[in-house]
Parts: structure tokens; C-alpha cells; sequence
């Protein structure tokens, strides 16, 4: 046999680099990011040239030297993200109370997290046992965390041995239930708690705390709803009702400040003064002439002093203000508009593009730019487009529509260069805009709202407790022609499908169409042959649903209605409940099916459903879950099916035909229970949507606290790869 040996070399070059591709992909298959906004600032502490500040959203440090902004999430060690407290102990280490229950230890150093910082003090079984650690505080000997245990109020008490914090006991114990622990001081020997019942005293030195008797309540505390306690020159003041009051020899005494009822924090200065944070503004109390003068006029959720001459306020939202004594300047990091989103989409190259009631955030390579939600209708648009995003600061544009209250947008759908959102509840009454947002992130001033003008969509008076200026647009997806399908719901003349064309023209499908559709749908699909499938659910109030799953066969034309042809599903054909609320269509044509009574899946034969049996003999699988109208149903590209749960995380069907089981990674997912905060670094269980970026092997979830992504596979040329 003649050798080619010249090619060899190639060879081997050639199998080096599709095998050093491989490795790195298989690397990071299974892994997780997480991203979540930090605009949500709890509290905050001040150490050299930096404040370090509590959010929802990790760790945000911002340098007083150069006003810059940097984010510390999961890479840096922290067990969790959201933060509600923080604190700072005189070996220059970080306390961070999270809200799922566990203390981090950060090191402001080395700019990571020492897990073994406090040598007896587990983590996790901390986190298994409490949640929600609201306030830290310490002495230099002894530290104290106020937290929940099964909803009940407690402590955790930390000691110092040489230059060593140890656990040393919980205190759950106390002489009446207590509802919150709002704040913690301790004074000498003498640990005090704010609570919503008062205030609660007791020496952690010379006595047992773990008996409700060794509690003293402070006489008249009762009723004064206690907010924040502090030490100022051997007294302590605290704030009840909104009122300032200080404690002498356990007597309280009210305070004159002409802030009567409005003071929301009180902090210490210096000897003779004290600091009033109130909803206009900060003030300066002098204890000795008991006047308050005003200092700024920034609103603030906490303030920051320190090591710095400056006054620090940092918001729920607005970011952070710095006040040197004469001026004030306000920056916001470059982070998302907010933790808790309700549709999520994903463009060809990995762009992110998810909503929330506050509005929507786009990931750029510069950074997340943000679409505000704004009733500014004087000045429909204003700030910045998508390519002017600053890295370091918040970049947004506003624009002015409508949600109400409970509002959402249910559905975000990219077509072409636009973007296009369904304003779940919403209203078009007087300059309100309401209905449907479409808008280009590089023109956003250019954006349109779709109302009832020229009946493009419908308002909903005459249905339920609908109105004339109240709108309940909701699902909305694009078939394979590019025709965009939207669901509006409770339309008051019984238009309850709305599609706009590649051409932009309107078309609509109405109730009387067809006996038995409903007000009440839900979702859709769409199969190869051009029909809809569309979910729907059950009502019965009026107007009156039977729910089910309808099929519309439109023959390709839209505007020709003589050649429509439609069928209803429900129990009788083999559904488990009528109340269906998700749909997807697999690469076989197997339509699957979320309903109130599990998973189901049925062969589509012609215009008809044959319910299919699983595995296990069943023709529905999950039943024992939570699921609701919000929850979805999506296939990918390898055929899994995923569904979100209203809080059991995700799980995955996979394309195998199995729950997947425990075991190695392979092409798909380890986990027979899906994905939950317990087994995965998702950061909630409550998953509103998702979507997948196929290039890539990844799954977007939209969750209630962010937004978490997974490499839940290799890309498409490496696992072709993989089987050759």
C-alpha cells in the first residue's frame, strides 16, 4: 500500500485542533452565568477609597477616587446574589447577610470570598436551616446576624478568640413572637434589637440569651414600630414611628427636630450631632440646640459615612449620590433595569433582549443598554440609542406606553430590525399608550404603540370587567413565513387573533369564526403544513370557556377567510384538562402539550391529534406540579423539551425519551429533576420564560431574581465532530 506521507503532518495538525476544540467545548458544557441587576442598593459600608454596597444583585464597589463602578458576583466566591445586609469587622473583612440564609466572608484584599474565614461555621447547613439575614452587626469581639428559621425571628452570635471569629450559639427565643428584626446594636455587654414589637435588650456577656427570660423589653417600646438604632457619644437614639427618641437608663424620651413623623433613618456625626435621613431630603440635628438645619436634598434609602469626608446616599433604583459638601453628583452603574423578567428573547449572535415592568434591557458588547418605561408623554423619547452605550454607567433611553399595576409584557419577539412587545394590561386612557410596543433599538425614537386606532387591536369593554381603554394583548410568536400571530385577549369585538404580515398588513381571526373559541387563549404553534395550534383555558364566569386546544388551518391566506377550516380538542379526545396553557411543536411534528394536569404529547395526523402514550404507559407525565397560564413549553434544537414551572425550576424531556437521569454529561443535561436552585446555579425556581441561542448551545431563562444561562450543550460543528 502507497502511503501519502507528506500529508501526515496535516493530519495530525488538523486532528490536534478539532481535538483541542473539542476539550475546550466540553469544558464548559454544564456551566452557568448569571446576570442581575444592581440598581437595588440595600446598604452599604465605606473602607479606604471605596464603598462597598449591598444589592440585589451582588456586591457593587464603587472607588471614591475615580467614581468607578465594579460588580462582584458568583466567580468571586459568593454563595448567592442577592445581599440585604453588610458589614465590616477591624480585621478589614466584608460580612454579607444574604437573603437565602447563608453569611459570606469577602475579603476586600484579595477581592474574593474566604468560605473558611469563620473556622466552625458551615455554609450550607446554615442555608438549609435559615434565609433572609437582614441585619449585621459587630462590636470587634463579638458579631451578631439577625435572620429567619422557618419564619421565625432570631440571632447568630459570632465571637472573637485572638484574631479568630467562631460560631458560638442562635437565639430564637424570645419573651413574645416577634415579626422583624429591623436593626442591631450592641453597647458594651448589652446587645439591643429593633423589632416590629418593640425594643428587646440583653447582655450577651454575663447570661444565657437562649432563654426567653434573660430578654428584657424596653417599657413603652411597644407601639412606636422601631426603625434604626445607633451610638452617639455614650446615648443611644433610634427611630419609632418616624419620630427621633433617645434611650436613658431605659427611658424613653421623643426629641424635638420639626421632623415630626417623617424621618425614615437616623445616623451618627459626631458628639453633638446627629444625622436625619428624611423623604425630602438629609438633615444636620444639633443635640444640644435640638435644630435641624437641611443638608442636601437627595433622597436616599441609606447613607454612607465613614473614612471619606464626603456624605454617600445610595437609592433603591437611582443609583448612587455623592455630596462633598457644597455639590452633588449622582452615577449609576452600567447593570440591568431590574431582577425580575417576564419575557425573554435571543438573537442569532447571543444578544440578549429580555422585559420586565420597569422595561427592557439589551446586552451589548459595551455593556446592557436599558429602554425605560416613562408617563413622561410630554417627551415621548429621550437619552441615548443602542450605540452610544457607556460601559462604566447606566445607559437607557425612555419611552412612553402604559402598564398597569399588574401589567407585564407577556411576549418579546425580534423581527427583522424591530423588536416587538405584547403590554399585558395596559391602558390607552387620555395620553396613555397601551397595546403594542414595536421599536428599533439603534432609531428607539422612532417606536410606535399599537391601540384600538383603526381597530388594529381591541380593548375589552363588555367582557368580564373589561373597558373601553383597558387592553390584554398576550402570546405572541412568528410563524415560519415570518408573520407575526398575536393573542388579544378579552377583545370586545371577538378579534382575539391579530397578525400582522411580512407586508405589514393587519389581518384578524374572530370568535365567530368559530363556535367555542374562546376569550381565554393562551399560546400557539405552528406546524409544517401552515396550521395553528393555539392553547387555551378554561372560565367559568363570563364570557364562559370550555378551554381546550384549537386548530386553524388558514390554507395560507390570510385575508381570504372561505378557505378556513378549524377544530377544538378537549377532554373527550384525550386531553387531561382543558385548562392548557403552553404548546411546541418537535422536529418529528409531535405537537407537546402543557396542561393543568402535566405534560401530554399527540401525533399530528392531518388537521387531527392522536394522544400518544410515554414510556411509562401514561398519557401524561409531571402531574404533580405547579403549573399556571405564565409557565412554558419550548423545544430545541436536538429535540429536549424543556418547561418552566411557577416554582419547581425547569425540567427537560430529553429527545431519548426519558426524564434524564442522574449521571456523567453527555450531549444533554445531568439532572433528573431538572434544573433548581438546589442542584444548579439557576438563580431562582420561578422561571417566567425562555429561549435558546442554537449557535451556541445555550438556554436563556427570565426568572423572577435575573436572568441565568446554561452551556447546556457543544455547538452545532463540534458535536458533529464528536460523531465522526
Amino acid at each position: 500500500m502507497v502511503r501519502n506521507i507528506k500529508l501526515y503532518p496535516l493530519i495530525i495538525i488538523f486532528v490536534l485542533i478539532l481535538s483541542f476544540g473539542f476539550a475546550k467545548g466540553q469544558s464548559v458544557v454544564g456551566e452557568w452565568q448569571n446576570y442581575t441587576s444592581s440598581l437595588y442598593m440595600q446598604e452599604g459600608v465605606n473602607y479606604h477609597d471605596y464603598l462597598y454596597i449591598a444589592t440585589t444583585g451582588g456586591l457593587l464597589t464603587f472607588s471614591t477616587v475615580n467614581n468607578q463602578f465594579d460588580n462582584y458576583k458568583k466567580p468571586s466566591g459568593l454563595s448567592s446574589l442577592e445581599i440585604n445586609s453588610i458589614a465590616i469587622d477591624d480585621n478589614n473583612m466584608l460580612w454579607l447577610g444574604m437573603a437565602e440564609g447563608e453569611i459570606n466572608f469577602f475579603d476586600v484584599k484579595a477581592k474574593q470570598t474566604a468560605p473558611d474565614y469563620v473556622r466552625n461555621y458551615d455554609i450550607n447547613s446554615f442555608q438549609k436551616e435559615l434565609n433572609n439575614v437582614s441585619v449585621i452587626r459587630g462590636n470587634g469581639n463579638s458579631f451578631f446576624a439577625a435572620c429567619q428559621r422557618q419564619r421565625q425571628w432570631g440571632l447568630i452570635h459570632f465571637v472573637k478568640e485572638k484574631q479568630e471569629y467562631l460560631y458560638k450559639d442562635y437565639y430564637f427565643k424570645f419573651p413574645d413572637n416577634i415579626n422583624v428584626i429591623t436593626d442591631l446594636l450592641l453597647e458594651n455587654n448589652i446587645i439591643y434589637l429593633a423589632t416590629g414589637s418593640g425594643i428587646l435588650a440583653g447582655d450577651f456577656i454575663n447570661s444565657n440569651l437562649k432563654s426567653p427570660e434573660q430578654w428584657e423589653m424596653i417599657d413603652n417600646s411597644e407601639s412606636l414600630n422601631i426603625g434604626n438604632l445607633v451610638e452617639s457619644n455614650g446615648s443611644i437614639y433610634f427611630v419609632g414611628d418616624k419620630n427621633l427618641f433617645k434611650l436613658e437608663e431605659n427611658r424613653i424620651i421623643k426629641l424635638d427636630n420639626q421632623q415630626n413623623g417623617k424621618i425614615k433613618k437616623v445616623y451618627p456625626i459626631d458628639a453633638a450631632n446627629l444625622g436625619l435621613l428624611v423623604n425630602s431630603g438629609v438633615y444636620n440635628y444639633n443635640l444640644k440646640s435640638e435644630q435641624a438645619s437641611k443638608v442636601i436634598s437627595n433622597n436616599a434609602i441609606d447613607l454612607i459615612t465613614g473614612e471619606s469626608s464626603n456624605l454617600f446616599g445610595i437609592t433603591e433604583g437611582q443609583g448612587l449620590w455623592v455630596y462633598d459638601g457644597e455639590h452633588t453628583d449622582s452615577y449609576i452603574p452600567n447593570t440591568l433595569i431590574s431582577n425580575k423578567f417576564s419575557s425573554i428573547s435571543i438573537g442569532k449572535k447571543g444578544q440578549i433582549a429580555a422585559a420586565s415592568s420597569k422595561g427592557l434591557s439589551f446586552s451589548t458588547e459595551n455593556g446592557w443598554y436599558n429602554v425605560v418605561r416613562t408617563n413622561d408623554y410630554e417627551q415621548l423619547f429621550k437619552g441615548l440609542t443602542i450605540n452610544e452605550v457607556d460601559p462604566n454607567y447606566f445607559s437607557a433611553c425612555s419611552l412612553a406606553y402604559n402598564l398597569t399595576s399588574d401589567g407585564k409584557i407577556w411576549s418579546l419577539v425580534k423581527r427583522k430590525e424591530k423588536y416587538y412587545a405584547t403590554l399585558h394590561r395596559s391602558s390607552i386612557r387620555n395620553k396613555h399608550k397601551g397595546g403594542l410596543l414595536t421599536f428599533d433599538p439603534d432609531h428607539p425614537q422612532n417606536y410606535t404603540v399599537y391601540d384600538t386606532t383603526n381597530n388594529v387591536l381591541t380593548a375589552s369593554a363588555g367582557i368580564g370587567e373589561g373597558s373601553e381603554t383597558y387592553m390584554v394583548p398576550a402570546g405572541m410568536k412568528l410563524d415560519n413565513q415570518g408573520n407575526l400571530w398575536i393573542i388579544n385577549q378579552y377583545a370586545q369585538n371577538g378579534n382575539v387573533i391579530t397578525v400582522l404580515d411580512n407586508n405589514d398588513e393587519w389581518h384578524h381571526f374572530s370568535i365567530k369564526d368559530f363556535d367555542g373559541l374562546t376569550h381565554f387563549l393562551n399560546d400557539m404553534a405552528f406546524d409544517s403544513n401552515q396550521r395553528v395550534w393555539f392553547s387555551s383555558t378554561t372560565w367559568s364566569g363570563d364570557p364562559y370557556s370550555h378551554g381546550g386546544i384549537f386548530m386553524l388551518d388558514f390554507n395560507g391566506t390570510l385575508a381570504d377567510k372561505s378557505d378556513d377550516s378549524w377544530k377544538r380538542f378537549d377532554k373527550s379526545e384525550g386531553l387531561e384538562s382543558n385548562n392548557v396553557f403552553s404548546l411546541d411543536i418537535d422536529q418529528t411534528g409531535t405537537l407537546w402539550i402543557m396542561t393543568i394536569a402535566g405534560i401530554q404529547k399527540a401525533e399530528v395526523v392531518n388537521s387531527d391529534l392522536n394522544f400518544m402514550y410515554f414510556n411509562n404507559g401514561k398519557y401524561n407525565l409531571f402531574s404533580n406540579l405547579s403549573f399556571a397560564k405564565f409557565c412554558r413549553l419550548q423545544v430545541d434544537l436536538d429535540n429536549n423539551i424543556w418547561f418552566s414551572t411557577e416554582d419547581e425550576g425547569v425540567k427537560i424531556y430529553s429527545k431519548k425519551g426519558e426524564w434524564l437521569p442522574l449521571g456523567d454529561l453527555g450531549d444533554s443535561l445531568d439532572y433528573s429533576e431538572g434544573f433548581t436552585e438546589d442542584n444548579s446555579d439557576i438563580l431562582s425556581n420561578t422561571v417566567l420564560d425562555f429561549d435558546f441561542n442554537e449557535e451556541e448551545g445555550k438556554v436563556y431563562f427570565a426568572t423572577d431574581k435575573g436572568i441565568s444561562v446554561l452551556k447546556y450543550r457543544y455547538p452545532v460543528m463540534q458535536k458533529n465532530y464528536k460523531e465522526l
